[in-house]
């Protein structure tokens, strides 16, 4: 039993709220931190990306030419608007090795934030994950054992990262990356044994718990395990619980454009802040991170990601699934 078009809606609404996690974090950090464990829709994300992965090459063929158009897909969909924001970021500086290092992916420690792993625009942490994702998985496709040589690599990777120097030690040796395996894991268990006939109600409950257990494990031992575990039950509830509810389906569409642009936005509430009381200025900030994030994804994102499928992919494959068109 697969996943079907009304569960995909839960999916993307859960995108959204990773997302908006993120961006209620990030626009409050500095005064009354509404949701310190807003950084767990991290954790969500790399749940949910393990899990369309698996979704979305479900039926394909092992082959280097499954492998090669499942690369070209990700690159179209994700590098375009990363380089963007990083170009706008970084409109007022000279090029460095830095910069050249972000637009390639790999990892180093930030100028301003010296104690920190993160590219430029500093949130593009999570995407050198991504990358790095993407890259084991297109290899395993080509093996006829794909998910069991995948979850092999992920779960050996931390150890082998962590033999590396430097700051690619640090960086590869996370074992975040078990997150993925987790959302490529649950999809298998979802296509071979379903769900349960439960009323939404349990689902909703459960998804409740998953929430709190994002609260309570944040800041409480390995990342993995304390956000992971529950990142996955989240994923897993609300995929039923929030079946058929994509009402506004712009703010599920346009949760990697908010990801990404959210932080340059919140400048444009500054000019308010005399005026505000710290709560009103945190929800303009919001606001404005949401807001701008989709604009983004309507006038630049739509159009930049068809740009490059046009440069990428042949007609066929332009065309692929609602999953993979919107992860």
């Amino acid at each position: 039993m697969g996943v079907v078009k009304a569960e995909i809606d839960g999916i993307q609404v859960l995108r959204f709220v990773a997302a908006a996690m993120v961006v209620v974090h990030h626009a409050t950090q500095a005064t009354t931190n509404w949701l310190s464990f807003g950084a767990a829709g991290v954790d969500v994300f790399f749940v949910i990306s393990g899990f369309i992965m698996a979704y979305t090459t479900g039926r394909s063929p092992q082959g280097i030419d499954t492998a090669d158009r499942f690369v070209r897909r990700r690159i179209a969909r994700i590098v375009p608007l990363y380089w963007l924001i990083i170009l706008w970021t970084t409109r007022r500086t000279l090029p460095d090795l830095n910069l050249l290092q972000d637009f390639l992916f790999v990892p180093h420690y930030n100028e301003q934030i010296p104690s920190m792993i993160t590219p430029i625009v500093v949130q593009g942490w999570t995407l050198n994950y991504e990358m790095l994702f993407y890259v084991i998985f297109a290899a395993c496709l080509i093996s006829s054992r794909r998910y069991a040589v995948l979850i092999a690599v992920l779960l050996l990777l931390p150890i082998a990262g962590g033999l590396l120097p430097g700051v690619y030690g640090k960086f590869y040796g996370n074992a975040i990356v078990y997150e993925f395996g987790f959302g490529v894991v649950l999809q298998l268990a979802v296509r071979r044994w379903g769900f349960p006939d439960w009323h939404r109600a349990t689902f909703l409950a459960l998804l409740a718990i998953g929430f709190v257990g994002l609260i309570y494990g944040y800041d409480c031992g390995p990342r993995w395990l304390f956000q992971g575990a529950p990142a996955v039950l989240v994923v897993w509830s609300g995929i039923k619980a929030l079946e058929g509810w994509n009402r506004l389906p712009l703010l599920g569409d346009a949760s990697y454009a908010i990801y990404l642009f959210h932080w340059a936005s919140f400048g444009a509430a500054k000019p308010l802040a005399p005026y505000l009381n710290v709560t009103a200025l945190n929800l303009v900030t919001i606001a404005t991170g949401i807001v701008s994030g989709c604009i983004v994804h309507k006038l630049v994102e739509i159009r930049l990601t068809e740009v490059a499928k046009g440069l990428l992919l042949s007609g066929s494959e332009k065309s692929g699934s609602l999953a993979a068109s919107q992860t």
